[in-house]
């Protein structure tokens, strides 16, 4: 049997990024990064492969590099060190060759001298207090840059004479090294009070020390590639046609000719990066590459990354290499070395060459051990647009049971669902969730026209979400609609503050990463006034058209909202601010909404993609424990009710116990379930039944209680436990046994299931479960659900009563040596009935059979020796002993006459029982973090008398404590386990 994808497993994953060959095509580089969660970081090892034998080996380093540049073939290290850079050239030993004082941020070595850019600040980082006259004021995964720009530099090997290149009015944002040609190739923004959305693309001439301009400020550019001395290639927009989000094109410069053209035809497909989402990955290479004079790229394509090439006359090849995401290339002679991710696999290293793909590392051959939900195609149309989903069933589906369902949206929106691994899909899924997402209009990979929702950046996509969500209600039946979830972040995070302001069909929602106000979002987000003015349509701002932001504004329609809704969000997310997330939190539990917020200390924007390991490991458990709360148990939510009515009732005398059976009783009618009530000595049972078949199962439960203080039957609920008398020992049991019932009732079950509720277990069962013995409502597996903790107690205790009456002589209390003194006979009799060896043989489970010292009563007055005294004993023996022969043992070895008044037998099972096989199953299948664990009971239940009638009996029943004590409690969370348990054994019966 495969394992279940668990909340930690994340952490056996392993990262591939930074692949990187050396200039003779013998060896790459590449980082292979694994979280340690005990460090809460990333840990990083270098790795080598060498091309020849496609062999693998670990660096052995004295330091944690931040990246590797190769010189030719000889390795250069980078490490930073606050604010210093300091490199370490590798060949056959490392030698530390530079140390900058500046956070470099890429390079270049010549010979004689290196070229590198770094952010200048014009404040001290150190300073407490950051002002700035520029904006924006803080990017996301850098935080304050106000004022600062990137610049390039140029320095003497020795560090000796660092020069600047670039003005000070210049920003740079990409650049290209080409040494070989004696250029630099940058782009770079012009330096304002606003960071422009355009950038210009420059030259820099190693020889002549200029700098040459080659664009009119009409880009939107994401990357550069030199080609050769005279050409270079671009990626971007062109702002004076398109809009600033639409497909970027490859643009072509030619310094010898002074020109820009677009190179090919129109593309309409994206080259943006990243596009595909999954929480499993993140990668830091560009996405371009040099080779043979080609410009080798990558565009989305409906579901998958696909790999280009183009030569300087525009002519495009398509190269198919069957990953569906490619984080990482390198081009050499004989093809393509890559790392990506292809179906449901993580990251691995592969080859592609002659049309053949080939894996050559197993980083992450541990998912291999894993049962995987495999994704499901939905595709439909609406208005006339075709839409691609996917649907993930639960792990273990059974289609005769009902499951909760979560709609996931991704960010972007211009990103796009794939079929790839995720985490938080199978991790749901194995959860028993349902999990479905579609690419809606405004995702990549289809086309500018597809993705322009400019102007209903909400509305538009909502209509398709809903009609989505009812495609998937339809092809599966077995998602129940009344417990359906949504959750997204960033834009699906937005999209999901929309969602639950305008249908209730949510019954839990999880918003992470969001906006609630287009209006706070255009000023508080790093690249609001660029992102948030092109999606509400290129014309308008808050001040000119506030009505449009306002209508597209989730937190406008938070008084619609009753979705209990959790919100997760990273204080130092500068995309989209955390004090959206905390607006809409804000207004919802102001408005009355079950509400949460999470705000999660020194993470970004991809906190689910690259946060740190604790971080994410307390994200991934918010998340399920939210949709299990109202998906889950909120469905249970009634048992909790019907448990607390139980509890008010104070049975522990016949009349309220009676009381108690009524209730449940009317109960169960009113809940489609008819049943019967048998009175015998004035004690109440009760009886239904449920099912057809040849076998019967009996769930036996009773409804009295000891006595308690009067406060003990107000229950209260606290830090997730329901306290009060009854709440563990045993009402919680019988409400889950019920509410089973009440689900299962109109099922087509294989056996007959018998519910028995009963009036005095707590007495001796001699009046209810005996009765209905005699009477024969018998069965062939009988659980009661008296509380174990959720273990399979297999055996109990069987029970002899007896009085011992011990005689003696009467003196004068004054002179006891005349006398003969019957309290202590009693005693010395007691010590040699616990020093039987009898009453020490044991078992698996037990160490012996207990004597219970109960009752004592001799003496009449203090100045007398005592005649005669009578004893109590409550013995519980070992279940597989003879009750017969520990009373024949007793009798041989006292003096006094024994009188005994119960006999009970024990209950004996063993782990193979089919039965007891299946309930274990069940466990597993319902909860697969579970262990299944076998005990034995010290006190009886009403169970054995079906075991002395030879039919098999487990104790199966919630987790809790105190029961019979002052501080009873039950688990909550565990009657709802007890009750899924229990409904998928009887499904299975």
């Amino acid at each position: 049997m495969k394992n279940i994808i668990k909340l930690k497993d994340f952490l056996k994953n392993n990262i591939l990024t930074n692949l990187k060959i050396n200039e003779s095509q013998t060896k790459a580089l590449y980082f292979v990064n694994t979280l340690n969660i005990e460090k809460n970081n990333y840990e990083k090892e270098v790795i080598v492969l060498e091309f020849k034998t496609l062999k693998t080996n670990k660096m052995e380093l004295p330091f944690i590099p931040d990246d590797f540049y190769f010189k030719g073939d000889m390795i250069i290290f980078k490490v930073i060190k606050k604010d210093n850079t300091l490199f370490y050239s590798y060949n056959e030993d490392i030698e530390e060759i530079i140390n900058i004082p500046f956070v470099v941020n890429d390079i270049a070595f010549s010979d004689e001298e290196f070229y590198f850019i770094s952010e200048i600040q014009k404040f001290d980082s150190k300073t407490i207090i950051k002002c700035s006259k520029t904006g924006p004021f803080y990017e996301n995964g850098k935080g304050i840059v106000g004022n600062s720009i990137v610049s390039l530099f140029k320095s003497s090997m020795d560090v000796k004479d660092i020069s600047l290149i670039t003005s000070l009015d210049m920003d740079i944002d990409q650049i290209d090294f080409d040494l070989k040609n004696n250029r630099i190739m940058f782009t770079a923004f012009d330096v304002k009070k606003l960071k422009a959305v355009k950038s210009n693309v420059y030259s820099y001439n190693i020889l002549s020390q200029e700098i040459k301009l080659h664009t009119e400020n009409n880009y939107r550019i994401s990357y550069i590639k030199s080609m050769d001395k005279n050409k270079m290639i671009f990626t971007g927009v062109n702002l004076n046609e398109r809009s600033r989000n639409d497909n970027q094109q490859l643009y072509l410069v030619d310094e010898a000719k002074g020109n820009v053209k677009r190179l090919g035809d129109y593309v309409d497909l994206s080259n943006e990066n990243p596009s595909i989402v999954t929480d499993s990955i993140f990668s830091t290479s560009k996405p371009i590459k040099k080779y043979n004079n080609e410009f080798y790229y990558l565009r989305v394509n409906r579901d998958r990354e696909m790999l280009y090439r183009i030569n300087l006359n525009g002519e495009i090849s398509e190269i198919y290499t069957g990953l569906k995401v490619i984080n990482s290339y390198e081009v050499v002679d004989n093809g393509i070395l890559l790392i990506g991710l292809n179906d449901l696999k993580l990251h691995e290293l592969y080859f592609y060459s002659n049309g053949n793909l080939k894996q050559i590392s197993n980083y992450n051959k541990w998912l291999e051990k894993y049962e995987l939900s495999k994704p499901k195609k939905l595709n439909f149309d609406y208005k006339d647009v075709a839409f691609d989903g996917y649907v993930f069933k639960p792990i273990s589906f059974d289609e005769n049971k009902n499951y909760p369902a979560v709609l996931i949206i991704h960010g972007g929106p211009k990103m796009i669902y794939s079929d790839v691994y995720s985490h938080d899909v199978q991790l749901l899924c194995s959860k028993g969730y349902f999990v479905f997402y579609f690419n809606p209009m405004g995702s990549d990979g289809r086309g500018d026209e597809f993705a322009n929702i400019r102007g209903s950046f909400g509305k538009k996509p909502f209509k398709q979400f809903m009609k989505f969500t009812d495609e998937v209600l339809k092809k599966y039946k077995s998602i129940d609609e009344k417990r359906l979830g949504v959750t997204g972040g960033s834009y699906g995070g937005y999209m999901t503050n929309y969602i639950i302001g305008h249908t209730k069909r949510f019954s839990a929602a999880v918003s992470e990463r969001g906006i609630s106000s287009m209006m706070t979002a255009f000023t508080s987000s790093d690249i609001g006034y660029k992102f948030i003015y092109e999606y509400m349509g290129n014309n308008d701002t808050p001040w000119n058209n506030m009505d449009a932001y306002i209508e597209e504004s989730p937190i406008t329609y938070a008084d619609n909202v009753e979705t209990p809704t959790l919100f997760i969000h990273g204080k130092d997310d500068y995309r989209c601010h955390y004090t959206e997330s905390l607006n809409m939190y804000s207004a919802l539990n102001y408005l009355g909404v079950d509400s949460k917020i999470c705000l999660f200390d020194g993470e970004h924007h991809g906190l689910v993609v690259s946060g740190k390991p604790q971080s994410k490991e307390r994200r991934y458990s918010e998340m399920i424990d939210w949709f299990d709360k109202y998906l889950k148990r909120g469905w249970y939510m009634e048992s909790i009710k019907l448990l607390k009515e139980l509890v008010k009732i104070d049975s522990s005398s016949v009349l309220k116990a009676n009381e108690a059976i009524d209730y449940c009783k009317n109960y169960l009618k009113e809940n489609g379930i008819d049943g019967e009530i048998i009175i015998n000595n004035g004690y109440k049972s009760y009886v239904s039944t449920i099912g057809e078949g040849e076998k019967t199962l009996i769930l036996n439960g009773h409804l009295d209680v000891v006595s308690a203080k009067s406060s003990q039957f107000n229950p209260i609920e606290e830090n997730g436990k329901l306290i009060g008398r009854g709440t563990a020992d045993m009402k919680s049991g019988c409400v889950a046994m019920m509410q089973a019932m009440i689900k299962l009732k109109d099922e087509n079950l294989k056996s007959k299931i018998m519910l028995q509720l009963v009036s005095d277990e707590e007495t001796g069962g001699v009046n209810c479960t005996k009765h209905l013995v005699e009477q024969g409502y018998l069965g062939d597996f009988v659980i009661c659900t008296e509380p174990t903790n959720l273990k399979v107690s297999i055996q109990s205790k069987g029970i002899v009563r007896m009085d011992i009456v011990s005689y003696g002589v009467s003196a004068h209390g004054s002179r006891p040596w005349e006398g003969k003194n019957a309290i202590l006979k009693s005693i010395e009799n007691f010590n040699k009935i616990k020093e039987l060896e009898i009453m020490n043989i044991g078992s698996d489970f037990y160490k012996g059979t207990s004597v219970n010292l109960a009752v004592i009563n001799g003496g009449d007055i203090y100045n007398r020796v005592p005649d005669k005294c009578t004893i109590g004993l409550d013995i519980r023996y070992v279940p597989h002993l003879d009750p017969k022969e520990i009373i024949k043992s007793i009798k041989d070895v006292v003096q006094g006459d024994v009188e005994v008044s119960a006999t009970e037998p024990g209950v004996y099972g063993v782990p193979d029982d089919s039965n007891i096989k299946l309930l274990s199953e069940s466990l597993i299948r319902v909860f697969p973090d579970s262990k299944v664990e076998y005990v034995a009971q010290h006190g009886g239940s009403d169970g054995r008398y079906y075991a002395e009638k030879g039919i098999p009996v487990v104790e199966f029943g919630a987790i809790g404590n105190y029961w019979h004590g002052d501080d009873e409690y039950v688990e909550i969370e565990s009657v709802y386990k007890l009750e899924e348990v229990l409904i998928d054994f009887i499904r299975r019966y």
